[in-house]
C-alpha cells in the first residue's frame, strides 16, 4: 500500500525515486524486443507453412500427371 500527501511520499522510494521507473522502463524495452522476436518467428512460420503447401501441391500435380500419362500409355499399348 501506497500512502501519498501533498509534499512527500512516504512509500520508502524517496531515496532513489527514479529507481523503479528505470526498472519498468527496461521491462518495457525487453517486453517489446521479444513482441518483435515473436512477430518475426510467427512470420517465418506462416512463410515455412505456406511454401511447404505449395510444395505439396506441386507434387501432388506432378504425381496426377504420372499417372495419366501411365493410363494413358497402359490404354495405349492394349489397344494396338
Amino acid at each position: 500500500m501506497v500512502t501519498t500527501t501533498t509534499s512527500k511520499r512516504l512509500d520508502g522510494e524517496d531515496e532513489y525515486p527514479n529507481v523503479n521507473y528505470l526498472d519498468r522502463k527496461q521491462e518495457l524495452r525487453e517486453l517489446q524486443l521479444l513482441q518483435k522476436q515473436e512477430q518475426k518467428q510467427c512470420q517465418d512460420l506462416n512463410l515455412r507453412a505456406h511454401l511447404t503447401q505449395e510444395a505439396q501441391v506441386t507434387l501432388l500435380e506432378f504425381i496426377n500427371i504420372i499417372c495419366l500419362w501411365k493410363f494413358l500409355a497402359n490404354n495405349c499399348i492394349s489397344f494396338t
